[in-house]
């Protein structure tokens, strides 16, 4: 059985729209059926050491859903902790741009593919609810893709363990 891809959700609480059941989190949840753990701040309980348990997903999150906003990209704590280590951890960072930013100003952001692209937004041109549809669809394949990479680099790394048989033990070095 495949182990479960975590993706880290990082985002501006003023984007938390986006996190919602109708919009791109909600779309995405069915993706928890091929092997997807999607996490996000929502989840750190009452008395947690939040600033920990975000470090601690963050090192275990092998892809990042980054969603990116004029408020994110100003945002000391995603830029120079969440983006920060998960670049030092290599974890895939997914860009979605959310609405006009500055995005060319963040060599992070500038120097990877991001949805969509070119210079839409999705709050510019994904205005109707078909064509924002459509968008998260490809997002959820684009996904999905890189899970599967994900999951044909763990096979390759995964050592094969041989069956021992009882003549493997029956003959020592020494004969005996």
């Amino acid at each position: 059985m495949k182990k479960p891809v975590k993706i880290f959700v990082t985002y501006s609480h003023k984007d938390a729209e986006y996190l919602n059941d109708d919009s791109l989190l909600g779309f995405l949840k069915g993706l928890e059926k091929d092997g997807v753990a999607f996490w996000d701040d929502r989840k750190i309980q009452t008395g947690d050491l939040w600033d920990d348990v975000i470090k601690t997903e963050l090192t275990d999150s092998r892809i990042a859903l980054v969603l990116v906003s004029q408020a994110f990209l100003d945002s000391d704590y995603c830029q120079k902790i969440e983006i920060q280590q998960l670049l030092t951890h290599k974890a895939h960072l997914f860009p979605v741009i959310l609405s006009p930013c500055d995005w060319q100003r963040h060599e992070w952001l500038f120097k990877r593919q991001f949805i969509p692209t070119g210079d839409q937004t999705i709050e510019e041109h994904y205005i109707e609810p078909g064509a924002r549809k459509r968008l998260f669809l490809t997002i959820r394949e684009a996904i999905l893709a890189r899970i599967e990479k994900i999951h044909n680099l763990d096979e390759e790394l995964t050592p094969i363990s041989t069956p021992r048989n009882e003549r493997d033990f029956a003959t020592s070095p020494s004969g005996n």
